[in-house]
């Protein structure tokens, strides 16, 4: 379960780091904040967003969370809300400008991704 939680917050660093200097560190706070909100329809043991008054408080409150669930729901529950800021961010800001900020939080995905669609 460590390994997730360290996976999901390293993931989550990556995103800050890409995003932040377009919507800034609060744009992210609020992305990650309502697409946990979102998120808790299907998993409602995620933790509140409530902690806000710290630059991904409540992204680390939802890492404790993830260590108390069983290792695949939990990774259900990360990929939720990574896929939903996701969604959420390209409401905000568009596709094209959110595929190059996926890209390079997450590049290991991005050549993943590439590599699968010339496999097929």
């Amino acid at each position: 379960m460590e390994s997730l939680v360290a996976a999901a917050h390293g993931a989550y660093d990556d995103l800050v780091l890409a995003s932040a200097p377009v919507i800034g560190q609060t744009g992210v706070d609020a992305l990650i904040g309502r697409a946990v909100h979102l998120s808790r329809r299907e998993f409602p043991w995620l933790a509140t967003t409530a902690k806000r008054n710290r630059p991904g408080g409540s992204f680390a409150d939802v890492l404790a969370s993830l260590q108390k669930q069983d290792l695949v729901v939990a990774t259900d529950a990360t990929a939720a809300v990574f896929a939903t800021f996701a969604g959420l961010l390209i409401i905000f800001i568009g596709e094209s400008l959110t595929a190059h900020l996926l890209d390079k939080a997450w590049p290991d995905a991005a050549r993943d991704r590439t590599q699968r669609s010339h496999e097929a």
